[in-house]
This record gives C-alpha cells, sequence and structure tokens, in this order.
C-alpha cells in the first residue's frame, strides 16, 4: 500500500476515487503511525542518557500522531475550500485523499531517516537526502492529487498549494500578533 504510492503515485492517484474512503483512511493511520514511531524513535536514542526520554520519547509519538492525524484532516477541509473556489470540482474526500497520498512519502521518509539516526556519523547525511527526496515526492504528489482529484490544471493546484500554506502564515502571525496585543492590553 505504502510502497505503492511512493513507487507510482500518478498510478496510485489514478485508482484513489477507486479504492474509496475506507482505503485513504487506512492510509492515514498507516501515515500517522509512521510519523509518531519517527518521532519516538528519533528521542529514544537519547534513552540511555535518562529514564526522561524514553517518556518524552513516548508523549512525541503521542502527539505525531495525533498531530498529523488532525493536520490532515483539518488541510484537507481547507484544501477543499480553496481548489473549489478557484474553480476546481471536488469533495472532501478528494481534498483528503490529496493529503493522505502526498504525506505517505514523506512519513515513510521520516521514518526510515529516523532509523538511520542510529548509524552513527554517516546517517544524519543519508537522511538528509533521503527526506529530500521524499519531500519532494510529496510536494509533487500534492499537486498531481489535486489536478487529478480535483479535475483541474496544474496552474490551479499551484495557487492553491500556495493559498493554503498563505493561510496557514497568516493565521500563525495573526494569532502572534493577537497574542502579543493581548500581553500588552493585559498590562503583563
Amino acid at each position: 500500500m505504502l510502497l505503492e504510492v511512493v513507487k507510482s503515485p500518478a498510478k496510485a492517484l489514478a485508482g484513489a476515487k477507486k479504492k474509496g474512503e475506507q482505503h485513504t483512511i487506512k492510509l492515514l493511520l498507516i501515515n500517522s503511525l509512521l510519523i509518531a514511531a519517527a518521532f519516538g524513535l528519533f528521542l529514544v536514542r537519547f534513552s540511555s542518557l535518562s529514564t526522561a526520554f524514553a517518556n518524552i520519547a513516548l508523549i512525541a509519538a503521542s502527539t505525531g500522531f495525533l498531530l498529523s492525524l488532525v493536520l490532515s484532516v483539518f488541510f484537507a477541509y481547507i484544501l477543499q475550500i480553496v481548489v473549489n473556489t478557484l474553480g476546481g470540482n471536488g469533495k472532501y474526500m478528494d481534498g483528503l485523499a490529496a493529503m493522505v497520498y502526498s504525506l505517505t512519502a514523506l512519513a515513510l521518509g521520516l521514518f526510515v531517516s529516523s532509523l538511520l539516526f542510529f548509524i552513527p556519523s554517516l546517517g544524519p547525511m543519508i537522511a538528509l537526502l533521503i527526506l529530500s527526496v521524499t519531500s519532494a515526492l510529496s510536494m509533487a504528489t500534492l499537486y498531481r492529487a489535486i489536478k487529478e482529484l480535483f479535475r483541474t490544471d496544474m496552474i490551479v493546484a499551484f495557487v492553491s498549494v500556495s493559498v493554503l500554506i498563505l493561510s496557514v502564515v497568516i493565521a500563525v502571525y495573526g494569532t502572534g500578533a493577537l497574542a502579543v496585543a493581548n500581553m500588552f492590553m493585559m498590562g503583563v
């Protein structure tokens, strides 16, 4: 399932609608588990230093699982709104499939990279190469998924991803500005 998406994203996306919602949700859960395992493995290396790192690794794994699950669901909703506003034609599950299929390569890359960090010196350099390839593949898959699943062209896909990223940046900076303004108003 995972390797099919990573090896041939175009072929996997072509069958995404045929496989249905259950396949997308299973893939989302697998991606979330891989990300959780990657976070946990990355931090468990330090558990020999202190037992606190074992607890932190468990917390990081749980947080990674929940964040990847919730953020995928949330960004799929925003993606569906943006693409349909820009002229695409798709449903929420199309947005979720686009997010999930594009996350697959990155999740696998994070997992393999976290394992490579156990190899001293050479491991982090190989991990950098693997993360470069898998993150590029993830972004390319996202654009292709938007194009295929929402039946639109590549320009709309590019603008949609740009609007999605820009909306997150504006939300983060806007929330930060409001928090700072709130501190000044409260006299802190």
